[in-house]
């Protein structure tokens, strides 16, 4: 039996299901996704390029007393294709087609391809492609895709800007209250206590919220970062293992 799909890397075109030699399901902070893997024997490769060219611009007017003519702006983007033919062990053939994502391979080479998106949806796009012969591999923006995903919890990073408004309002209101205190005449101790209290809840919260601001931040480069390893060894071994 024989498979094909079309899918421009950072767009979704497999199937979770289709295509699927092995299939796990990756937890991350932000929710569950699938993820698909084919692995087999590159049976022809072939590569191609694409020209579009466009204009733009141009014209002008030309009249008794002269005129002008503008030259038009000419442009230009080439789309490099590629497309593998790959046998499983257990007969089952697929082709894989791709642009702008060339993967080195030879008739023989051993391939993994793994694609997956978040639970509920039926497509997802490739995320990466490894020669198992050479070593060597493609990936996608894995964070791109894992934001898109909505795997990569952003929760923390909302609530500390409201905090960091209410304490700042709250020490604006303390500074008022002191200025106002030393405009009735009290003394200098009470005006030096007041000050250093108002600086005090000022600043000491501001301090905090970065430190929070920072820690959601390193979770997010945690989360993607044991993301990037669990898929790497998906597609190297087939297993899914937390890393």
């Amino acid at each position: 039996m024989s498979q094909s799909f079309v899918s421009p890397i950072g767009q979704s075109s497999p199937k979770e299901s289709a295509l699927s030699s092995t299939k796990e399901s990756l937890v991350t902070s932000g929710g569950k996704a699938w993820l698909c893997r084919f692995e087999g024997q590159v049976l022809h490769a072939d590569r191609s390029f694409e020209t579009h060219v466009s204009s733009s611009g141009g014209g002008g007017s030309v009249g008794p007393g002269g005129g002008y003519v503008a030259a038009p702006q000419l442009s230009s983007q080439t789309t490099d294709h590629q497309t593998i033919f790959v046998r499983a062990k257990d007969g089952t053939e697929r082709s894989f087609e791709w642009r702008d994502w060339n993967l080195p391979v030879r008739p023989g080479s051993a391939v993994a391809v793994v694609w997956g998106g978040r639970n509920g949806t039926e497509v997802g796009p490739f995320l990466g492609a490894r020669n198992l012969d050479t070593g060597e591999e493609r990936w996608r923006d894995v964070q791109q895709w894992a934001r898109n995903q909505g795997l990569l919890s952003g929760k923390m990073r909302v609530w500390p800007s409201l905090l960091v408004a209410g304490m700042l309002g709250g020490a604006f209101t303390l500074l008022v209250a002191f200025a106002r205190a030393h405009a009735s005449g009290a003394g200098d101790s009470e005006h030096v206590a007041g000050f250093l209290l108002a600086t005090a809840i000022a600043f000491v919260p501001v301090v905090i919220v970065e430190w929070l601001f920072a820690i959601a931040m390193r979770v997010g480069d945690v989360e993607h970062q044991r993301i990037q390893k669990m898929l790497s060894g998906y597609l190297l071994t087939g297993v899914l293992a937390d890393a």
